[in-house]
């Protein structure tokens, strides 16, 4: 690349804030997301839930083509949209082809919190978008307890394991 090209892809950053590639990546995804939602195609592949927005779109392969056949990349018959979370909840799971049997499927607005180990709404988790549920595996309380105990604010031995310990030396 001459000078004046790299001056100027330079600028272009500076002005986008990030660089020039990311920005037409981003540009690219709205503009797909754009299309998808005009003509109600923003619903994902693994869940069948709208997807809402461009940052939570993905686009996938429904049968894997790595060690199978490239051809299977290119096939867009086999190309799908997805939530982000719900792609890569899939990634990590192995491809059995059976469907995921420990999971106990909440009622409608709750989430099963795996300390208490029982449902509660979905308002009382933090978010986590690599979940499948898009929320963290312990609700915000059971959350907080355990980030206290790894500083050492809460003693195990306690009568009901939440008495504050405190951090003084004593003198």
């Amino acid at each position: 690349m001459k000078k004046h090209e790299i001056d100027r892809h330079r600028n272009m950053s500076v002005q986008l804030g990030m660089p020039r590639g990311t920005a037409a990546n981003r540009l690219r995804k709205l503009v797909l997301f754009d299309v998808l939602k005009r003509h109600d195609e923003n619903v994902c592949y693994r869940c069948e839930l709208e997807i809402e927005s461009a940052d939570k779109l993905s686009i996938e392969h429904k049968e894997p083509w790595e060690n199978v056949d490239v051809s299977l990349f290119w096939d867009l018959s086999n190309v799908a949209f997805s939530h982000l979370s719900c792609n890569c909840a899939a990634a990590r799971r192995p491809q059995t082809g059976k469907p995921d049997i420990k999971r106990i499927t909440p009622p409608q607005g709750a989430a099963r919190c795996r300390s208490h180990k029982k449902f509660l709404p979905a308002e009382k988790f933090s978010k986590n978008a690599s979940n499948w549920n898009g929320l963290r595996r312990d609700c915000k309380e059971h959350e907080k307890e355990y980030k206290d105990r790894i500083r050492g604010k809460v003693s195990e031995d306690s009568a009901d394991g939440l008495q504050t310990v405190s951090n003084t030396v004593p003198s």
